[in-house]
């Protein structure tokens, strides 16, 4: 099972609000200030000075200045920690939107800048981590098409040949039609995942019944299942559930289709089905030939195929579809397989 690590947010030392420093700073420096103008009118009415007014003169020239050094001091404080903040933020933003994802921003002390900061480190990460499932699915996808559409190609140029019989025309046709029908498949996929990831909203949820799902699942596989003469054990109660009638339809035709692909000839593939308290339980059991454990940790990834699979047809996003499906309904997904002798599949549905 592939096991992807979530953005984790950055440790911020959590310090008082910005606000507080600049109120301690002020405090401070108005004390030194009070405490300068204090020293220095005692000092001059003890040397004996009782000019009033020179006095009373002296203290506002003081008091004036003072302010004077405490605005620039305040003002000084604030570039550097609230718009030197802001102009980093800034500048990694203009990065960031020219297409570099690897800015990161230093984290401040104060509370509002190392919020701002945390966030805008949380929103890069999630952008990278997107663009490089971009870049995947496009290389993955154009893998995928590429090696059909060669074949196509191919095919194609051999029949223009004159010197063709009409037995080796007609395999060759047979072959562009099985391709063809490889690629329709690929592209379904592709838009059944696209739309099953990206559909907004809540889900549509109605009334039905899982054992009534599965039993037409297995109907619909029935010609894969005398092709390999498989037997089926069937062990289904009867269970209502309340979800996407239509999204979970698709869980049960992939993992018993891949049941059944990865089954050997003349095998038994049993599923079960249970209420168990309030969620749906349901175990779909092969004998086949397993995975091995790079195969599991990668399983939900899409286009992958493990390399006990490459000689199956498929198009390495089912078991995407099936993750996907299942974490909308909040429900859970664990593998037991050993290589060589089978596979199972247990999936436990909260009901509503």
């Amino acid at each position: 099972m592939s096991n992807k690590k979530k953005d984790k947010k950055p440790k911020v030392n959590r310090r008082m609000p910005l606000v507080f420093y600049l109120t301690v700073f002020i405090f401070i420096v108005s004390c030194i200030t009070a405490a300068l103008l204090i020293t220095i009118y005692v000092g001059l009415i003890n040397a004996g000075w009782n000019k009033e007014w020179d006095i009373i003169s002296i203290g506002v020239a003081l008091l004036i200045g003072s302010i004077i050094v405490s605005t620039c001091l305040v003002r000084g404080f604030g570039n550097k920690i609230i718009f030197g903040s802001l102009k980093q933020i800034n500048d990694a933003s203009k990065a960031v939107a020219a297409g570099d994802f690897s800015q990161r921003l230093e984290i401040p002390k104060e509370k509002e800048t190392a919020e701002i900061c945390e966030n805008f480190n949380e929103m890069v990460n999630k952008l990278g981590n997107n663009e490089l499932l971009a870049r995947d699915f496009v290389s993955n996808v154009s893998h995928q098409f590429r090696n059909p559409l060669s074949s196509i190609h191919g095919y194609v140029q051999l029949l223009e040949s004159e010197n063709i019989t009409e037995e080796e025309k007609q395999e060759y046709i047979a072959i562009i039609k099985e391709k063809s029908i490889e690629l329709t498949e690929l592209v379904n996929d592709i838009l059944e995942l696209s739309r099953i990831e990206h559909q907004s909203g809540a889900l549509i949820k109605e009334k039905f019944y899982i054992d009534e799902q599965i039993r037409k699942s297995i109907i619909n596989s029935n010609a894969a299942l005398k092709n390999k003469n498989i037997e089926l054990d069937l062990d289904l109660e009867n269970v209502e559930f309340y979800g996407n009638a239509e999204l979970l339809k698709e869980v049960w035709n992939n993992l018993i289709d891949n049941a059944i692909k990865f089954s050997n000839n003349n095998g038994v593939i049993r599923i079960e089905l249970r209420k168990e308290e309030n969620n749906a339980v349901i175990k779909i059991t092969d004998h086949g030939i397993g995975m091995s454990q790079e195969t599991l940790k990668r399983l939900y990834e899409r286009f992958y195929r493990g390399k006990e699979a490459y000689s199956y047809d498929g198009s390495g996003l089912g078991m995407a579809m099936v993750k996907s499906v299942l974490d909308k309904h909040n429900g859970a997904i664990n593998v037991s397989t050993e290589l060589g002798k089978g596979t199972t599949f247990t999936i436990e549905l909260p009901n509503g």
